[in-house]
Formats: structure tokens, sequence, C-alpha cells
């Protein structure tokens, strides 16, 4: 009789234990796959930053610091980092392939700063400060195919360093085919 008594518990246990690893399993969310292939005129994004290929040879990338849902959420971030205002940076520049990896030479920039939430909403930045490059392109490929997909490696040249590889993702969000019309979308504030 014992051993029936401990076998039943034994048998309850495990059924138990699957049960509990099995429903978190299920209430867990299944990571998105890196997309397979980057084409011309579809949005991608990173954990950092949204692009797309605009055509063979030229980039855009929006790069936004402005996700705050209300000016409270705003002001409590601004209590921990003084210096983190919203902001916006667009680049626009050239590419070019090696085999499946792309190499990112950004021509010209402009960065959006925004005093607040309200601002955010109207499109009237504070600040601008737009910029040219003449680099080449950099020796390492910043989007780079795997087995698994496409993944930006963002490279940091004064220290000829390379940070984590980053999933490319497809994006819902639209980007123009130039700095200039996405910058038509904004004004400056009349503060």
């Amino acid at each position: 009789m014992k051993k029936w008594i401990v076998m039943l518990i034994s048998l309850l246990l495990l059924v138990g234990a699957y049960l509990t690893f099995w429903s978190l399993g299920a209430n867990q969310e299944t990571p998105q796959k890196s997309v397979q292939n980057l084409k011309i005129g579809q949005t991608y994004q990173t954990n950092d930053f949204t692009f797309k290929l605009i055509n063979q040879k030229h980039f855009i990338t929006l790069d936004d610091h402005t996700d705050y849902a209300n000016q409270d959420e705003l002001d409590e971030a601004l209590e921990d980092d003084e210096d983190d205002y919203p902001w916006l940076t667009v680049y626009e520049g050239e590419y070019k392939r090696d085999g499946s990896n792309i190499y990112l030479r950004p021509t010209s920039s402009a960065t959006l700063d925004f005093d607040d939430v309200k601002s955010i909403k109207q499109k009237a930045y504070a600040n601008i400060d737009k910029e040219t490059y003449q680099e080449d392109f950099p020796k390492t490929a910043q989007l780079q195919k795997t087995k698994t997909g496409y993944y930006y490696l963002e490279t940091i040249k004064s220290l000829s360093i390379n940070e984590e590889k980053t999933p490319i993702y497809h994006s819902k969000k639209i980007l123009p085919d130039s700095l200039e019309a996405f910058l038509k979308n904004y004004h400056a504030s009349n503060n």
C-alpha cells in the first residue's frame, strides 16, 4: 500500500511540475525573428533606430528619442538625467553591398531637440542642428547577414571596436525618401 501512495504522490508531483512549466512557456511571447532579406522601399527596425533602403544606393535612418506618453513621464525622465530632453536625429547617406553585407555611409543629418511633449506632438522643434559628412565607408559592414537573418552591428570608429549585433525586424513606421522630405513635417517653435 505504501508503494502505491508514494507512486501516486510522485506521479502527481510530476504532472504538477509539467503543467507548471508548460503554462509558463505558453504565456511567454515568441521573440520576433530577424528578417532574412532587406528590400528597397521597406522600413526596418533595430532596438535603436528605424531605417529604409531608398534605392540601390541611398538610405535614410531615424533615431527617435521622443516617445513619451505624457509630460509627467518626460518630467520623471528629466529628474533622472537633466540632459535627457526629447530629440530625434535623421541621417541620409549612401550604402554599398558586398554579398549580403551592407556598408552605410551617412552624408548628412539633422538633429531636432524638443522642449516638451506638447512640442513633440505639434512637431515644433526648439533647436535644429544640421551636419554634413565626408567620410569613407566603414571597414566593417553595419548590416550583416547570418544564418538566422540580418543584424545591425554598431561600430565605434574612434575606438576601432564593434558592439553587439542587434536583430533587424520589419517596421510599420513610414520614412520619407530624403532628409529634406522628413524636415518638411516639422517647424521651429514660437518660443
